[in-house]
């Protein structure tokens, strides 16, 4: 019983640098699709020749 709490006080911190770097890497490719994204003409973006933002 008491390896299994050792176990777990062990085993949790070691997931956290895992959990940094898979959020480092959402955030880049996020990040590069914003830039794809922002890089676009506005009436690309739209779909007509006529740019209009409505919210």
């Amino acid at each position: 019983m008491s390896s299994l709490i050792y176990s777990f006080f062990i085993s949790g911190p070691l997931q956290e640098p895992g959990n940094v770097v898979n959020i480092y890497r959402e955030t880049k490719a996020s990040t590069a699709n914003l830039s794809t994204v922002m890089a676009m003409p506005l009436d690309s973006q739209l779909g007509r020749g006529q740019a209009t933002i409505s919210w």
